[in-house]
């Protein structure tokens, strides 16, 4: 299991990934968050450290998050954390969650902007979709 030596954003010492994600989701739906750059930082920081077997485990529990969101600017920031995790998976092969969940995620893209809207179809072009 990959944990998270990370304090800057949360102040938490160890915790797993999707539990960090789900906290930042948290803070940063009830506008607790200052930092603007909070999740791109989370991406780079703690995603470009992860094995590719761990990125690819970690897409499903991310989808999960995804499909609890009903802030634009929330599902915009788990899309690109979402295609992180693809990019650093390194395959095309979607993984089970995220393939029986494609029409759901893109029926609750398609209510939002032409970004969200790509940013979704830039997902699901990644696994040849």
């Amino acid at each position: 299991m990959f944990y998270v030596y990370y304090n800057v954003f949360l102040g938490i010492a160890k915790m797993t990934f999707i539990s960090q994600m789900e906290q930042i989701v948290a803070k940063w739906a009830k506008r607790q968050v200052d930092d603007e750059w909070l999740f791109q930082s989370f991406r780079k920081d703690i995603i470009g450290k992860m094995s590719t077997e761990e990125a690819y485990g970690y897409i499903d529990d991310v989808v999960g998050v995804l499909l609890q969101q009903h802030d634009e600017v929330v599902v915009n920031e788990v899309l690109e954390t979402l295609l992180a995790l693809a990019r650093q998976s390194d395959t095309t092969q979607m993984p089970n969650k995220l393939e029986s969940a494609v029409t759901q995620i893109k029926s609750m893209c398609d209510k939002y902007s032409e970004y969200t809207i790509n940013k979704c179809s830039e997902l699901f072009t990644h696994y040849r979709l």
